[in-house]
């Protein structure tokens, strides 16, 4: 895995910016892993801008949401979808018919996620999977105990987790469980891009770099990705 350090959260988010432009430059039907969350907050605004400029053409791009929540209200403004539509797809020419997110109103969750599975497969497979790091080390909303080989699924999500998006819940409680791709999905992606910037993602980013591979930090696994990149501030890279 390589690491590059950069000296400020807004340079991070503006490399990460420039390697999801790059992709998209070189593979205009690039098929896209996405993120939420508020490490994706700047690094989606950068792109965009980035991608105004050059007048970069989505409309055969197809974008994958990494997780979404169980049991919100409809057309939550909390939800995952709303985030990505208004952070990302709304901002630029994405088609709708190209945009996935796990369908959690399906009354058969479990064969939402094997569809969900399938999508991704009958895509041809992501080829660039951006991610952000949990504070207890989730990726996506893989929690720790995640096996390696998970595929997407129904998972529960663990106090932390809900404890740090409460901030963003106005008007809802925090789900307790939600839709997510496995481990195991996301490393079958071809390039794998992860960010962490900010002080309180320190402690598990020094656990991610200098502990060995285990269900208990699910990050770890971006480890064995022949084609991963771990994108950090110095507050972040603190203690590695």
């Amino acid at each position: 895995m390589e690491i590059k350090i950069f000296n400020s959260a807004a340079e991070a988010s503006n490399f990460a910016a420039l390697e999801l432009l790059r992709q998209i430059e070189g593979k205009l039907d690039s098929n896209l892993g996405v993120a939420t969350g508020r490490t994706m907050d700047a690094i989606y605004h950068k792109f965009i801008s980035h991608a105004r400029e050059k007048t970069l053409d989505m409309n055969k791009v197809s974008a994958f949401a990494v997780d979404e929540y169980i049991g919100l209200a409809d057309e939550s403004a909390n939800s995952y979808k709303a985030y990505l539509d208004l952070h990302l797809f709304n901002q630029l020419n994405f088609d709708s018919g190209k945009v996935y997110i796990p369908n959690v109103g399906l009354q058969n969750i479990d064969q939402a996620c094997l569809d969900y599975e399938a999508s991704i497969k009958n895509a041809g497979g992501i080829d660039f999977q951006l991610l952000g790091i949990g504070i207890n080390g989730h990726i996506g909303l893989n929690e720790p105990g995640s096996s390696i080989d998970s595929r997407t699924r129904v998972v529960a999500l663990t106090s932390s987790t809900r404890n740090s998006n409460k901030m963003v819940f106005s008007n809802e409680n925090v789900p307790l469980t939600a839709i997510t791709i496995g481990i195991g999905t996301i490393l079958e992606a071809s390039r794998c891009v992860m960010v962490a910037t900010g002080l309180s993602k320190s402690d598990i980013v020094q656990k991610v770099v200098n502990g060995d591979i285990n269900s208990k930090v699910p990050a770890t696994a971006i480890k064995q990705h022949p084609n991963a990149i771990l994108i950090l501030d110095k507050e972040s890279a603190k203690l590695i």
